[in-house]
């Protein structure tokens, strides 16, 4: 994994939704808690099982959302650029949840997670802006799995018990 030498990299994150109407000077406090990174093909960026809380930024680039469910390698997604990445992480401070790679070339910039746990608790108007732009990427998010698993459940021969797995979904939430 490559570190990328730029100057103007506040011109790419203000193209990030998560950091939609963040003024230039809210943008350079980011910038001072956050490093750039080029992945190749193949790199990876977080994996799962792996303690991790920082927050990537997708600005550029293509990457492959994977994970092992009973011994088997499962793709949960390919997210394009713009994206988040991380937000389980940096939100519990649990373990990665899945293995994030690179399927092209992608540019990514990463927070640090205890520089923004920081500037969230002492109310930098940066921080809060960033966070409540993830907040609304992941209702969005959300959203669209509510009405996935509505037309799931309309199906006529479901899987598995998908009113369980609803319910679960909504236990795991609180």
């Amino acid at each position: 994994m490559k570190t990328e030498v730029r100057t103007n990299w506040r011109g790419d994150l203000s193209d990030s939704p998560a950091c939609a109407d963040l003024s230039p000077a809210e943008l350079e406090v980011l910038l001072a808690i956050g490093g750039t990174r080029v992945l190749e093909p193949g790199d990876v960026l977080f994996t799962e099982g792996e303690w991790g809380h920082d927050l990537a930024l997708l600005l550029e680039g293509q990457l492959l959302v994977e994970t092992v469910q009973a011994g088997k390698l499962r793709e949960l997604a390919r997210v394009d650029a713009p994206a988040v990445m991380g937000e389980i992480g940096l939100a519990l401070d649990a373990p990665r949840s899945a293995t994030v790679r690179a399927l092209c070339q992608a540019r990514v910039f990463v927070l640090d997670g205890d520089e923004l746990h920081r500037k969230v608790r002492s109310r930098s108007s940066a921080a809060l802006g960033l966070v409540w732009n993830v907040l609304r990427l992941l209702s969005r998010r959300q959203l669209l799995l509510n009405r996935h698993l509505l037309k799931l459940l309309e199906a006529e021969e479901p899987r598995f018990d998908m009113r369980e797995f609803a319910a679960r979904l909504n236990e795991w939430a609180l």
